[in-house]
C-alpha cells in the first residue's frame, strides 16, 4: 500500500511550499505525519488531495492520522476515501475513519 506522492493531480500543488513538500515525500513516517499535521492546518480545500493520498501511505500512524484530518471535508472525495478505509488492515486506520465519518454533520452525507 505505497502512496506515490508524485501522481498527476499532486502536480503544482505546494510549489509555493517546497519544504512542505520535500516533508509531505520523506522517508521517514513520523516526519510524513507531522507534515500531515502541518497540511491539514492550513484548512486549504486545493490541497485535499495530499490528505487523500496520504489516507494510502504505506504507515499505518500517517494512515490514521489522514482519516482524522478528513473529518473536516465533507466533500464526497473524502467521504469514499473515508468509507474505503473502513476496511484498512490496521485496526487504528479504520476506526479513525469510522471516527471522522461519524462526525460528519451533513445527514446527506
Amino acid at each position: 500500500m505505497t502512496t506515490d506522492l508524485t501522481e498527476p493531480r499532486l502536480d503544482g500543488l505546494l510549489d509555493d511550499q517546497p519544504a512542505l513538500r520535500r516533508r509531505l515525500r520523506d522517508p521517514d513516517p513520523t516526519v510524513r505525519r507531522i507534515a500531515l499535521l502541518d497540511l491539514a492546518d492550513q484548512e486549504d480545500e486545493r490541497l485535499l488531495p495530499w490528505l487523500l493520498e496520504l489516507l494510502r501511505d504505506e504507515s499505518a500512524p500517517v494512515r490514521a492520522e489522514a482519516g482524522r484530518r478528513l473529518a473536516a471535508w465533507e466533500r464526497a472525495d473524502s467521504i469514499r476515501a473515508l468509507v474505503a478505509a473502513l476496511d484498512d488492515a490496521d485496526a487504528e486506520v479504520a476506526e479513525a475513519a469510522a471516527e471522522s465519518l461519524a462526525e460528519l454533520k451533513d445527514p446527506a452525507s
